[in-house]
C-alpha cells in the first residue's frame, strides 16, 4: 500500500504541475495490447481503462486537446503470430497503422505466455516483436515506441503463466529495447507487490489503471517523448468504407481524416482534407487516398467490392416446428447471393415441394407457402430455384387436439357431409362477432371454392359451399375466423 500512496501522490504532483502549451501541437498516441488495456473487468472499460485515464487524467490536464489517444487493444491477443489470437489479424490492428502513432504503448506477451502459445512458438517472440516495430516503422519513420513489461500474473486463470512472464517474456522485450532504442516501462516490477489491484489476479481494477496510467504519464515526462516527436509530418491518419462489399447498384460512403495536409485527392479528384464521399462501381474498385503536405506526402489504399448479386441459396423457415394433424403450418423464403447478403428486390418462381412425410403444399408463392398435414410424425419441406434447392426444413407433426377429430381453440368448426356431392356445410361456433374464411383446394394446392362471410353475434353459424361443379376427389379445406385456423379433408363424390 506505501507504494501505492507514492504512486498516487507522484500523480497527483504531475496533474498539478501544468506548462504552457501550443494549442496547434498535436501528438497521436496509441496502444497496442490485449484484454489489460482495453480494460476487461472495468465497470466502463472506455473511461476506466489506463490508456483513457491516461488522457482524461494527465495529459489533458498538462497539455489540453493536443494529445490524441488511440487504444487499438484487442482482449486475448498475442504478440506471436501463431499465437490462438494474434493481433496481427485484427482490424483494430489495421487502424493502429492508419492512425500513424507518433508515440506507440506496446504490450503484448501475457497470453503468450499459454502453454499452448509459448511451449510451440516462444523462438518467434523476439522476431515477431521486431516484426511489429518494423511495421510500425514503414508506416510513419519518426514513431516513438513505449515497449511496457506486462503486470505480474497474480493467478494462473485464463493459463497465464507468471513464470513465463519473468523468465521468457521480459528478458525478450528487454533485448528488443536494446536493439531499438526504445523505452520501457516496468509493469511487473512497479505492482509486483499491489495484488489487491487486479482482483482475478490478471486485470486491473480501476486503481489499478489509474496507477498503471500514472506510470505510463511519468514515463513520457522523463523522457520527454511528446516534445522530440516530429509533429510536421503529413499523414492520412483514418481512411474506411461504410461497407466493404456492395452490390453494383448501390453507392457507398468513403471517410477520411488526414493531419498536416495542405490539399487532398481520391483517385486524382480533389476532396476536402478531412471528409467524405459516396462513390459507386460496377467492378471491384481501388481508391487511393493521397494527402499532400509541406514537408512529406502520404496515402492510403482501401480495395472497395462492388458486384452484382447471383442467386446462391435459398433458406426457408417454418412459422412453427410443432403442430397437429390437420393444422396447417406456413414457410418463408429468404434468398441470399454469392457474399451471403439477402437479396430482397429480386422475385425467383419457386417450386415448393414435400420431401418427407405427408401432407400438402398450398398458398404457393415466390416467399411463402402453406403446408396442410395428413398424418403424425415428421414432415420435411423443401424449395427450390432450377438447380438450386433450399435447406431441409423439418417439423414435428402431433395427434389431434381431441379423439373426436374437431379442433377446439376457443371457437369451433365442422364440416358435414362428408362425403358429400352438390352442397356442403360448414358449422362455426364462434364467441362473438367475427368474419370468416372457408377456402377449398384441390391436391395440388389450386384453390376451387372461397367463400367469406361475417358473423354479427355469437354461437353456431352454418355456412353452405356449392361443390356439385368440383370433380369426384379428395379436396382440403381451410376454415380461418378469430385469427385461427382449421384445415381438413372432405371427399367430393358424383353417382
Amino acid at each position: 500500500m506505501r507504494k501505492i500512496k507514492q504512486l498516487l501522490s507522484v500523480a497527483i504532483l504531475l496533474m498539478v504541475y501544468i506548462t504552457g502549451f501550443s494549442q496547434g501541437y498535436h501528438v497521436r498516441i496509441g496502444f497496442i495490447g490485449n484484454s489489460i488495456t482495453i480494460g476487461t473487468g472495468l465497470p466502463n472499460a472506455g473511461v476506466q481503462c489506463y490508456p483513457s485515464q491516461l488522457r482524461d487524467s494527465f495529459l489533458n490536464v498538462k497539455y489540453g486537446d493536443t494529445c490524441i489517444v488511440g487504444n487499438f487493444a484487442v482482449s486475448g491477443r498475442t504478440m506471436l503470430k501463431k499465437g490462438d489470437y494474434p493481433i496481427w489479424n485484427e482490424q483494430f490492428f489495421k487502424d493502429a497503422l492508419q492512425f500513424a502513432p507518433n508515440i506507440l504503448f506496446i504490450m503484448l506477451g501475457t497470453n503468450d505466455s499459454k502453454p499452448y502459445n509459448w511451449d510451440d512458438h516462444k523462438g518467434d517472440y523476439f522476431g515477431d516483436y521486431m516484426s511489429m516495430i518494423d511495421t510500425f516503422k514503414k508506416r510513419n519513420p519518426d514513431t516513438k515506441f513505449v515497449l511496457c513489461l506486462p503486470p505480474k500474473a497474480f493467478s494462473g486463470m485464463y493459463d497465464i503463466r507468471d513464470s513465463v512472464i519473468i523468465n521468457g517474456i521480459i528478458p525478450l522485450i528487454d533485448s528488443v529495447a536494446k536493439v531499438t532504442g526504445a523505452d520501457t516501462v516496468n509493469f511487473h516490477l512497479q505492482l509486483s507487490g499491489d495484488s489487491i489491484l487486479f482482483p482475478d489476479g490478471i486485470h486491473p481494477n480501476i486503481q489499478g489503471s489509474h496507477i498503471m496510467a500514472a506510470i505510463d504519464y511519468e514515463k513520457l515526462l522523463s523522457t520527454d517523448l511528446i516534445h522530440k516527436v516530429d509533429t510536421g509530418l503529413t499523414f492520412v491518419t483514418n481512411f474506411k468504407t461504410s461497407n466493404s462489399v456492395v452490390r453494383d447498384i448501390d453507392s457507398v460512403s468513403l471517410s477520411w481524416t488526414t493531419v498536416n495536409a495542405d490539399s487532398t485527392f481520391l483517385n486524382g479528384e480533389k476532396v476536402d482534407v478531412n471528409g467524405s464521399k459516396y462513390v459507386k462501381a460496377k467492378t471491384t474498385t481501388i481508391y487511393t487516398l493521397l494527402a499532400m503536405g509541406k514537408i512529406n506526402n502520404d496515402s492510403l489504399q482501401l480495395t472497395q467490392t462492388f458486384y452484382h448479386p447471383v442467386l446462391t441459396k435459398i433458406s426457408i423457415s417454418p412459422s412453427k416446428k410443432i403442430i397437429h394433424v390437420n393444422d396447417s403450418v406456413n414457410y418463408f423464403a429468404k434468398f441470399i447471393d454469392q457474399y451471403n447478403k439477402f437479396i430482397t428486390d429480386t422475385t425467383y418462381t419457386l417450386d415448393w415441394s414435400v420431401a418427407t412425410g405427408a401432407g400438402t403444399m398450398i398458398h404457393k408463392t415466390s416467399t411463402s407457402a402453406t403446408y396442410i398435414t395428413d398424418v403424425t410424425g415428421a414432415a420435411s419441406i423443401i424449395a427450390q430455384v432450377g438447380s438450386i434447392i433450399s435447406n431441409t426444413a423439418t417439423i414435428t407433426i402431433n395427434p389431434p387436439v381431441n379423439i373426436s377429430g374437431k379442433q377446439y381453440s376457443g371457437e369451433k368448426v365442422s364440416v358435414f357431409p362428408n362425403p358429400v356431392r352438390d352442397i356442403i356445410n360448414v358449422t362455426i361456433s364462434t364467441s362473438g362477432p367475427t368474419t370468416v374464411s372457408i377456402k377449398i383446394y384441390d391436391l395440388k394446392g389450386i384453390l376451387q371454392v372461397e367463400n367469406y362471410q361475417y358473423l354479427s353475434s355469437q354461437g353456431d353459424h352454418t355456412v353452405k359451399l356449392i361443390t356439385k361443379n368440383l370433380a369426384s376427389g379428395i379436396y382440403l379445406y381451410q376454415v380461418e375466423c378469430s385469427g385461427k385456423q382449421f384445415n381438413g379433408k372432405i371427399n367430393i363424390v358424383k353417382k
